[in-house]
């Protein structure tokens, strides 16, 4: 009887052992919440919220993503902050012009062990693009699109002129323009402009890139190569296109979408607004290549990228790895569904097989084009230097040469002021 009794006593601990050991192995393999930040607040926001929600459906149980959405300028404080104080987000968006100055300061984590780990390679992504997520050697960031600048045209008012289609050179650019230029009532103001030549960096550098030159140069881009012929011709280009030939205005305050203007090189995160006024018929603008418009030398159009990373934290745990791992394949995997939403290219190359992709047929027209993107250091973008030199020289008019040589001064200066702070 007493054996017996002990006999159940055993039989009811092992039992009370298993239950908590199954308890333990379900508590530890419960669902793996991760934090992901970006700053995707316009039109493209329904896109990547849509996104998370697939993710969270399709890895329910195992995988779980929190999105926090911030205005950009906000949301780069926030990561800052959350990496210093040990509560930064797990993965996160970020602009390709900034991944260098981040990485600098230690608030991204390398990820070539996840890169691998998925098996990627840069071939996996459009042309050179997926080379953009290296820094100093070492990879932090997987490319999840490209929006570069496109040709915005109206066709209502390229069929009432007698223009059968786009321009593919600077000659012909400005031959379209002038005869897009209206004053409709003949009162000797101009009611429709031929284009809008926007006065900002990313114009400059790409009609400088088209005519052949660059900003920057020297084995780690800090030299300013501005006191070139070449730059003197991009700035004149886009003067006389406002003050000699009146074919662009010197604002930027002209509606593409209401018969303002005939050509607009503008980004392509228009794309899908483009797309629902022509359904609504309140607009017959379409979008066309922009890389061979302002230089006949070499083929080229800005374009600004998102790049998913990895922040650092005090202590990794393995499964959220694994986790955020397993959401940055899926996102550069769906970007083409992503790209329907904010009319963004997918730069990886197995998005192309989406059936979403087949229906871009827009964007399939500009990756036939080149894309090109600011040199990889925290300076990369001009510092805000470019845009004033365009302000003063194509905006206002003003001579090139003390504008140029006061923004070659200041951008040296800049350079400098900005390696010694990062300690570059």
């Amino acid at each position: 009887m007493f054996r017996s009794g002990v006999k159940r006593s055993w039989l009811l601990l092992v039992a009370l052992t298993l239950g908590l050991i199954a308890v333990a192995t379900e508590a530890f393999a419960a669902e793996v919440t991760i934090e992901y930040y970006n700053g995707i607040t316009g039109g493209d926001r329904p896109g990547m919220e849509l996104l998370v929600r697939m993710f969270n459906q399709q890895y329910a149980g195992k995988y779980k993503v929190n999105m926090v959405i911030a205005p950009w300028d906000e949301y780069y404080t926030k990561i800052v902050v959350g990496v210093a104080s040990g509560t930064a987000p797990d993965v996160g968006l970020m602009h390709w012009d900034r991944i260098p100055e981040f990485a600098h300061q230690g608030v991204l984590r390398p990820i070539d062990d996840m890169f691998q780990a998925l098996k990627l390679s840069p071939n996996d992504f459009l042309g050179s693009t997926g080379q953009l997520g290296i820094y100093k050697g070492k990879r932090y960031a997987i490319p999840l699109d490209a929006h570069p600048q496109v040709l915005y045209y109206d066709k209502d008012l390229f069929e009432k002129v007698g223009l059968p289609g786009t321009p593919r050179n600077p000659a012909q650019y400005l031959e379209y323009a002038k005869k897009l230029t209206m004053d409709k009532n003949g009162d000797g103001s101009t009611d429709v402009w031929g284009t809008l030549y926007r006065a900002g960096s990313s114009t400059f550098y790409a009609t400088l890139w088209q005519m052949g030159g660059h900003y920057l140069g020297g084995d780690d881009w800090s030299e300013v190569t501005l006191n070139t012929p070449v730059a003197r011709k991009a700035l004149q280009f886009g003067q006389e296109l406002v003050w000699k030939h009146k074919v662009s205005p010197n604002h930027i305050w002209v509606n593409k979408f209401g018969g303002e203007v005939a050509m607009d090189i503008d980004g392509i995160w228009w794309l899908r607004t483009a797309q629902d006024l022509r359904k609504e018929g309140k607009a017959n603008v379409w979008i066309d290549r922009a890389d061979t418009l302002f230089g006949d030398v070499r083929a080229g159009a800005p374009a600004g990228s998102h790049q998913i990373v990895v922040f650092k934290q005090r202590k990794e745990q393995p499964e959220k790895i694994q986790a955020v791992q397993t959401f940055i394949d899926f996102l550069s995997r769906n970007s083409a569904l992503w790209g329907l939403y904010g009319g963004q290219i997918p730069l990886r190359k197995i998005a192309y097989e989406a059936e979403e992709w087949k229906q871009m047929t827009e964007h399939q027209l500009i990756i036939r084009g080149q894309l090109i993107f600011v040199p990889p250091v925290p300076w990369g973008g001009g510092l805000g230097v470019l845009d004033e030199l365009m302000d003063k020289v194509v905006q206002q008019g003003q001579p090139i040469e003390p504008a140029l040589e006061q923004a070659i001064q200041k951008l040296e200066v800049k350079i400098r002021e900005t390696r010694q702070k990062l300690g570059l």
